[in-house]
């Protein structure tokens, strides 16, 4: 760089003369870093400053003071000129100089625009103008990128092309030194105004960064400091040796020291005894005052008690001489008051007395009198306990009678409370078994009256000839018990039709009329008013008397003529399906047909006396295995598979108002796998109502 001629520069200088000649033929370019300014006469000077922000802590008055003191230079037109002797310094010497230049003025540039003295654009143009200088120094003088430059500084300054060259072709014949004056003098006023900036704003806390920024970074008053900082080192050394010299003066002028400083000790020890001394003398006297002042004050308070004394003596007589005539005169009042007493009472006495004997005597009458009353009052109490006594028995009696009157349950001391019933179901159960057996050579069975039996019943298992035997055994049991119930359910039916009492008959009219009598009592409950607790009740207490004395004595009598025809009904009805062909055996057969009808027939009555009355239901063939509510022989575990083939002894079971449930004696079922493996569910049920 530093070894192009002059031949070289000039004919550079020309290139640029033309550029910024056909600049100025056309239109400005778009790259200004500013906003342009009126047109200058000389590169020197120029126009009014470009448009900045509004201010936020400096006002434009100052900022315009500043720019006065700047020679009416802005401070961009500064750093344009600064950029136009950086890009034409072509000593390598210069370069590291230049380099921190350039990072200066951008931190400056920075500040500036954070102070809000130039907007964005135009601080972006100011960076791109740095940016491009670098550029050109770094790129070893870029010949193109030199001219762009220049083109884009002298473009923004509207010089014409003579001025241009003059000033290009001057900057050139200077010296280095020169050169470097003009950009310190330039960067100086740029300086200048971040010195004002700061100190306006306070931005910093030395004096140094702030009124004095533009002097410290001046090199020449970076040598003066060197010189000044270089003389007080020198001095400080010549000091320094000096004081070796001497050093024995030194310790004699620190013995001197020392001892003045004990002297001044001494000295404050001194005046201190002083002061308590001069203190001392003035506590003693303000004593020696205070004394004379207390003796003066005692004489004062002598003299005054005697005077006192005497005057006190003089009241002291004369209240003893007042207090000693009242004395006398309330003693002889007293004295009179108490003569008087003595003759009042001495005339009372007599009086008084004998008011005493008579309220005595009073006394006397009324205590004869109020004991007697007393007498008289326990005995009309003790006559009243009695009655009492008599009316709670009397009550508990009644009340006795109304709570078994209205007590629906029976008692377990009889013979129809549920417990029992649930024995006589089971001995039944026993009873009806026994009559029903098919099994032994005693016993003959049609198995085709057999079957038929038990298709009536839905049973649906494949029997052998063995197996049928006990299904017919259940089937025949399940016939003598629907037969049984239905000859009780319908047993009122002759006594309604009948226009005649036959002794045949008496149970059937019992039922009639029983259920007459309930009928006509609900009646009476629900169309009569009244509060009595029995009416409700009465019904119920009817048809448990009538039917428990039905289940005691009904149908016990020998040779009972509606008996022995249902007895023979039975008997042939059995023959159907069986025949006994043992003799000793037909001879029992109407006895024991006789039993199990009458023992059914007491059964249904005891059900009957029940509150509530229990329900009779049959399972279905194919209904689902219920193990709470039948029995049955199964696997628990197969219970699933399984489902009702025939029930041959009913669920018999009794549910009150609040849903729950008695269970006076389980189903008695056969089981079968189920019907294609599906259950089938059932559509109803087989109840028989009371």
């Amino acid at each position: 760089m530093g070894g192009q001629d002059s031949a070289g520069n000039k004919q550079m200088a020309s290139s640029y003369a033309k550029i910024v000649s056909s600049q100025q033929q056309n239109s400005l370019p778009s790259q200004n870093i500013v906003s342009q300014p009126s047109p200058s006469t000389s590169s020197s000077t120029t126009t009014s400053p470009p448009a900045l922000l509004k201010q936020e802590k400096i006002d434009q008055t100052q900022w315009n003071t500043a720019e006065w003191f700047g020679k009416e230079a802005y401070w961009q037109n500064d750093l344009v000129k600064w950029i136009i002797l950086a890009s034409e310094e072509k000593e390598s010497s210069e370069q590291k100089n230049i380099d921190k230049g350039l990072k200066i003025i951008r931190k400056e540039t920075d500040e500036i625009f954070k102070a809000g003295m130039v907007n964005s654009d135009s601080y972006n143009s100011c960076l791109d103008l740095i940016t491009r200088c670098r550029d050109i120094r770094d790129s070893n003088f870029d010949y193109n990128k030199r001219i762009e430059l220049l083109k884009i500084i002298f473009g923004y300054l509207q010089m014409k092309s003579e001025e241009a060259n003059l000033i290009i072709n001057t900057i050139e014949q200077m010296s280095v030194e020169q050169r470097s004056v003009l950009r310190f003098m330039t960067h100086q006023k740029i300086q200048s105004r971040i010195a004002f900036l700061r100190t306006t704003l306070k931005t910093h806390k030395s004096s140094n960064d702030m009124e004095g920024y533009h002097c410290t970074t001046n090199p020449y008053y970076g040598e003066l400091f060197n010189q000044k900082q270089a003389a007080i080192t020198e001095l400080q050394e010549a000091i320094d040796i000096v004081k070796a010299s001497n050093s024995d003066l030194n310790n004699k002028y620190s013995e001197l020291l020392a001892e003045n400083d004990g002297l001044c000790e001494k000295n404050s020890e001194l005046e201190g005894q002083i002061q308590l001394l001069s203190q001392a003398d003035q506590t003693k006297t303000s004593h020696e005052s205070f004394i004379r002042e207390l003796i003066e004050n005692c004489n004062k308070m002598t003299l005054n008690d005697d005077k006192m004394k005497s005057e006190y003596e003089t009241q002291i007589n004369q209240l003893k001489s007042e207090y000693e005539t009242q004395i006398k005169q309330l003693k002889s009042e007293y004295e009179t008051q108490i003569k008087q007493l003595q003759e009042r009472e001495s005339k009372m006495k007599p009086e008084y007395e004998a008011h005493v004997r008579r309220l005595q005597e009073r006394n006397d009458k009324m205590k004869s009198a109020y004991e007697e009353h007393i007498n008289q009052l326990q005995e009309e109490a003790n006559e009243l306990r009695k009655e009492a006594k008599s009316a709670n028995d009397e009550a508990s009696g009644y009340q006795a009678a109304l709570g078994s009157a209205t007590n629906v349950r029976w008692s377990d001391s009889t013979f129809n409370n549920p417990i029992q019933l649930t024995k006589d179901i089971e001995k039944f159960q026993h009873l009806l078994a026994d009559f029903t057996k098919v099994k032994g050579k005693s016993v003959k069975i049609d198995e085709d009256a057999a079957k038929q039996l038990l298709t009536k019943y839905e049973c649906k298992a494949n029997l052998n000839s063995k197996e049928i035997k006990n299904y017919l055994a259940a089937a025949l049991q399940r016939m003598i018990l629907e037969a049984i119930f239905n000859i009780a359910d319908n047993l009122y039916r002759y006594a309604e039709s009948s226009n005649s009492f036959n002794d045949g008959r008496l149970e059937s009219f019992i039922v009639y009329y029983t259920q007459e009598l309930v009928e006509y009592t609900n009646l009476l409950a629900k169309s009569r008013e009244g509060k009595d607790s029995i009416t409700n009740v009465t019904p119920v207490k009817i048809r448990q008397q009538v039917y428990a004395a039905l289940g005691s004595r009904g149908f016990a009598k020998s040779n009972h003529s509606y008996m022995n025809k249902l007895v023979n009904d039975l008997v042939n009805k059995m023959e159907k399906y069986r025949e006994v062909v043992d003799e000793e055996r037909k001879k029992t057969l109407h006895s024991e047909a006789e039993k199990i009808i009458r023992t059914g027939m007491q059964l249904w009555f005891c059900l009957k006396a029940q509150e509530p009355v229990p329900k009779i239901h049959w399972f279905k063939s194919g209904a689902h295995i219920q193990t709470h509510l039948m029995v049955g022989s199964w696997e628990s575990e197969n219970i699933k598979e399984n489902e009702v083939d025939f029930a041959f002894f009913p669920l018999i079971i009794a549910q009150n108002d609040t849903q729950d449930s008695q269970v006076f004696n389980k189903a008695q079922v056969f089981v079968r796998p189920k019907q294609n493996g599906k259950f089938q569910k059932i559509k109803g049920y087989s109840f028989s109502f009371f």
